[in-house]
């Protein structure tokens, strides 16, 4: 199986998000409610490091629920 590492310099995109989140934790259910039947393309942001994760799903109140669930991590 192949491996690929797929490295981008965001800083030259402009990105323009459509909702922003503050808090994942305490806005589960708002996120899972607004998001229900609605392909996406996503981005976590760890706020200390300002790491970020940037990821796409068909149906995104599912991926999300899959992420809040501790069994699935």
């Amino acid at each position: 199986m192949d491996y690929y590492t797929v490295t981008a310099d965001i800083t030259f995109c402009s990105f323009v998000p459509v909702t922003v989140y503050s808090n994942a934790n305490s806005d589960k259910a708002k996120i899972i409610n607004d998001n229900k039947e609605k392909a996406a393309i996503y981005m976590w942001t760890h706020i200390e490091s300002g790491k970020f994760y940037i990821g796409s799903a068909v149906d995104l109140s599912k991926r999300m629920k899959n992420y809040f669930n501790e069994s699935y991590l």
